[in-house]
């Protein structure tokens, strides 16, 4: 039963991108960009937008910096509000879990040097989370959304591994929640 239920959400969000992405003109040369010699390592991505899908799921896509290209990742439509009420530092009456997660790490007096969204895996997408406390490094595994929610929190920069972003870039991405320029500012 479980690998049925995998197996429709991992349809539904081959789907998902398909349909937001391709038709929408963002995705002119994944085939390309496939072919491209890539660089060694990991590559400095942000969240490029967010956007809510049906009832129980979002869109994430983070993009190079230079926009040229990007990764689109399915999450849970509540991991997607959390990313976004961190980008846009929406005070909550209560700590939410990635909020409570950063009080902890500055009571132990740890930082997040980097996230990196690492593979894909059987339709699954890793994350690995560097934190640094005193002169000792870790090297955390987390989901990509845990590892987004903390890192726009934060501030704290983000990565990944250059054979994930496949899809080039022709334009910014439509309907997605405005991507941010700096620490405060936000354009529509």
């Amino acid at each position: 039963m479980r690998d049925l239920d995998r197996a429709r959400k991992t349809k539904r969000a081959r789907a998902l991108i398909a349909a937001l992405l391709l038709p929408a003109g963002l995705a002119a040369g994944a085939a390309r960009a496939a072919e491209k010699e890539e660089s060694p390592g990991p590559v400095r991505v942000h969240v490029a937008g967010v956007r809510m899908v049906g009832d129980d799921q979002a869109l994430v896509v983070l993009a190079d910096d230079a926009k040229r290209r990007a990764v689109p990742i399915a999450v849970g439509r509540d991991q997607g509000i959390a990313i976004l009420l961190g980008r846009e530092r929406t005070p909550t009456p209560r700590p939410m879990t990635h909020d409570l997660i950063i009080h902890i790490l500055k009571a132990l007096k740890a930082s997040v040097e980097k996230i990196t969204i690492t593979e894909l895996k059987q339709d699954t997408y890793y994350a690995e989370i560097s934190l640094r406390a005193g002169d000792g490094a870790q090297h955390i595994d987390a989901r990509p959304s845990d590892a987004i929610a903390v890192a726009v929190r934060l501030d704290a920069p983000i990565y990944a591994s250059p054979e994930l972003l496949r899809i080039e870039l022709e334009s910014d991405p439509p309907g997605l929640v405005a991507r941010r320029e700096g620490p405060a500012a936000v354009r529509p």
